[in-house]
């Protein structure tokens, strides 16, 4: 499952990528929506606490009430109940009814941004249709997962993806395997496939480095053997 960031720009060879990118963007939030809907039904369906003594202490540290809004200077998107504790613009409360009205909000930023992705989705699929595609990189900026803008280049802008072949240790063990997986011409390792904390290739020491390294311990190794 992708990770979605409040702001963030991707690299992307080709329509059939972003598309991919965008479906999962659609599991995440659906994903997502429906932990919320589950968690508002739950709440909705608890008996009503006693927030009096909580609302007491916001009282004793100098928080007051927030004033509600007069009739007809309501927002679009403000918050609507009267009891929620101002301080510094940052909002207090112990009742049922606030926790409820920030699932509520939390609920409608998810569908906004589920319809986003469906509408660019069929937006993509149309282009691709239209034959937008050969020879084009894309430069996507993304909003909360959602494309919003993108720009074109040609396709030789984006480096290629890079495959790394990776051994974690220098032990006479890894060594064996990894002069092993040489002589079998095994399948390099897809660095997207690696987790995040290993896939920054300059870290990757190349092969015969590693064998040079690996001697003095191999050699101790066989010392100790005999």
């Amino acid at each position: 499952m992708i990770k979605i960031y409040p702001v963030e720009i991707r690299s992307f060879r080709s329509l059939s990528e972003i598309i991919s990118f965008v479906d999962k963007g659609i599991v995440w939030y659906e994903s997502y929506l429906k932990d919320y809907n589950e968690s508002l039904g739950e709440l909705l369906r608890e008996q009503g606490g006693n927030p009096e003594e909580l609302e007491k202490k916001l009282r004793e540290k100098g928080l007051a009430k927030k004033e509600t809004a007069k009739k007809g200077g309501k927002k679009k998107g403000a918050t609507t109940s009267d009891e929620w504790f101002n301080y510094k613009n940052l909002l207090f409360s112990a009742e049922k009814q606030c926790k409820a009205e920030i699932f509520f909000e939390a609920i409608d930023k998810f569908k906004n941004r589920l319809e986003g992705l469906k509408e660019t989705k069929n937006l993509l699929g149309e282009l691709q249709k239209n034959g937008l595609g050969s020879d084009i990189a894309y430069w996507v900026y993304l909003v909360e997962g959602v494309p919003e803008k993108i720009i074109i280049e040609p396709a030789g802008k984006i480096p290629p993806k890079v495959k790394i072949e990776m051994f974690m240790s220098t032990s006479p063990e890894s060594l064996a395997i990894m002069q092993e997986s040489v002589k079998q011409k095994e399948p390099l390792i897809d660095a997207e496939k690696l987790p995040e904390d290993k896939q920054n290739i300059n870290t990757v020491m190349p092969t015969g480095r590693l064998s040079e390294q690996s001697q003095p311990e191999a050699q101790q190794q066989a010392t100790s053997n005999t």
